[in-house]
C-alpha cells in the first residue's frame, strides 16, 4: 500500500476514529488501526468491541491495499508532525512493514495483518455491524450476515425506523444532557443518555440521581416511531455533541433485539452497542404543582457562585440561598478553615423566609446550559426545602428541563 495525505486531513480523521480505539485490551490487535486504501479513499477503522467507527479521507494512493497500524503510536506522531505539509505512507503487503516519510523526516514501525483483525470472533460475529457507507447513498442501512439474523427480523413486528436529525438536532439532544450522565457502573441504566421517540418530538434525558435534565425537540422528521426507548452509551452522546453534518441513525437487531445504533454522516459511521437496561421512572421526580419560586438573572448567579463557592467546605461543595421577600443572599461556610462569604443577589422569591443548599458543582453546570436569550432570567420552582427543585428559562418554555435535589442544611 502506497499512498500520501495531507497532515491537516488526517488528522480530522483520526480525531473522528480514535475514540473507539482501546489504550489498552486483552486483544491486543484492537490497539490498532485497520487501514484500507482504495479508489484514492483511505478508510479508518478503530473498535473496542462496544464502539466500531469508520471515517473515509481522500488520498492519492499509488497502491491499493489494508495493514493494521499501531494506534496510538501511528495517532502520537501524526499529532507531533504538526498541521501542515503532507505524509506519504507505505507498507509491504507481504511483511506489513511501514514507513512514513514528511518533510521532517522518515519513521518506521512494524503492521500486522489486516486479516487477523478480520477474523476476531468477539468482534466480528453476528452483533458486528458491517461498515459500508457509500456517498450516494441517502440513507445506508445495516447490511450482511454479520449485521441482522435474517430469521431474528422475521421475527419482529415492523423493521427498526431509520431518523434523520440535522446537526443542531442532535448536537442539542446531546450537549444539553450528557453532562449529567452517572458513573456509577452499579446502576448501567443510567451510564448513557436516554433517547424517547414519540411521532412527532425527542426527549433525551440523563440523570445522575442528584441532578436530572430532560432535553425537548420536535424535529425535521415527524414519522418518527410512536414510542421507542434506546439509551445511547454516554461516549456515543460525547462523540454525537462534536457532530459537524446531519446524522442518519438506523439500528442493528440480533435475535429480534436492537443491540446496536448506527450513526452515519458524511463520511464517518459510528456503530454503538446500546445500554440494554430499564431506565429509571424519571417522570416521577419531575416536580408538580410547585407554589414557590425564584427568579434571577443567570449570569449575575453564575458570577456570584464563582466568587461564594471559594469560600464552600471541599468535602460538599454546599452553597446556601438565604430567601426572603426583600432579599436572596447567596453564601457559604467552611467550619473547617474558619472561613465564609455572603452576597446579596438581585432577585424576586415569593414565600416564607427559607434557606436551601445546594451543591455548587452540579448547580453551576446545570445553569450554564440553560438558553435565555436576551433576557437572561431564569427560574426555580419548588414546594418546599427538602423537595426537588425545578431550574428553568424564565420563557415557561419546557424545552429544557433541569431537576436538582437540594443538600441538607445545618
Amino acid at each position: 500500500m502506497n499512498f500520501t495525505i495531507t497532515l491537516p486531513d488526517l488528522q480530522k480523521a483520526l480525531l473522528k476514529t480514535i475514540p473507539a480505539l482501546p489504550r489498552k485490551s486483552t486483544i491486543p490487535v484492537l490497539e490498532h488501526l485497520h487501514f484500507s486504501a482504495k479508489d484514492n479513499v483511505l478508510s479508518i477503522i478503530a473498535s473496542d468491541q462496544d464502539m466500531t467507527i469508520m471515517t473515509k479521507v481522500d488520498v492519492t494512493c499509488e497502491e491499493e491495499g489494508e495493514v493494521l497500524v499501531p494506534g496510538k503510536r501511528f495517532n502520537d506522531i501524526i499529532r507531533a508532525l504538526g498541521n501542515t505539509g503532507a505524509m506519504e505512507f507505505k507498507s509491504d503487503n507481504e511483511s506489513f512493514n511501514i514507513q512514513i516519510q514528511t518533510s521532517f523526516g522518515k519513521y518506521k514501525m512494524k503492521g500486522i495483518d489486516p486479516n487477523e483483525y478480520l477474523t476476531l470472533p468477539e468482534l466480528f460475529k453476528s452483533e458486528k455491524p458491517n461498515i459500508i457507507f457509500d456517498k450516494t447513498t441517502e440513507i445506508v442501512q445495516p447490511v450482511g450476515e454479520s449485521v441482522v439474523d435474517d430469521a431474528a427480523v422475521e421475527e419482529v413486528e415492523e423493521k427498526p425506523p431509520v431518523i434523520y436529525l440535522r446537526k443542531d438536532e442532535i448536537c442539542y439532544l446531546t450537549e444539553k444532557t450528557s453532562y449529567a450522565v452517572s458513573n456509577d457502573e452499579y446502576r448501567p441504566a443510567m451510564n448513557g443518555v436516554l433517547f424517547q421517540f414519540r411521532g412527532s418530538y425527542i426527549n433525551s434525558v440523563a440523570t445522575d440521581s442528584y441532578r436530572l435534565v430532560k432535553a425537548s425537540i420536535s424535529p425535521e422528521q415527524q414519522n418518527l416511531p410512536d414510542e421507542m426507548d434506546i439509551i445511547f452509551s454516554a461516549r456515543t452522546a460525547d462523540l454525537l455533541k462534536k457532530s459537524e453534518n446531519d446524522v442518519i441513525i438506523s439500528f442493528v437487531v440480533t435475535r429480534s433485539k436492537i443491540t446496536h445504533a448506527r450513526f452515519d454522516t458524511e463520511n464517518t459511521v459510528i456503530v454503538s452497542r446500546i445500554i440494554d437496561e430499564k431506565f429509571p421512572p424519571y417522570e416521577t421526580v419531575i416536580p408538580i404543582n410547585n407554589n414557590l419560586y425564584i427568579r434571577l438573572s443567570k449570569s449575575e448567579l453564575l458570577n456570584t457562585i464563582k466568587r461564594i463557592s471559594i469560600f464552600a467546605n471541599q468535602i460538599n461543595h454546599q452553597i446556601k440561598m438565604k430567601l426572603t421577600t426583600d432579599d436572596i443572599i447567596i453564601g457559604a461556610e467552611d467550619d473547617d478553615t474558619a472561613s465564609s462569604g455572603f452576597e446579596s443577589i438581585n432577585g424576586e422569591y415569593n414565600g416564607e423566609p427559607m434557606e436551601i443548599g445546594f451543591n455548587h458543582k452540579l448547580l453551576e453546570e446545570l445553569i450554564q446550559y440553560i438558553d435565555t436569550g436576551d433576557d437572561d432570567r431564569i427560574r426555580f420552582e419548588f414546594s418546599e426545602h427538602s423537595k426537588a427543585v425545578l431550574i428553568k428559562a424564565d420563557d415557561d418554555s419546557d424545552s429544557l428541563l433541569m431537576i436538582i435535589m437540594p443538600s441538607r442544611t445545618k
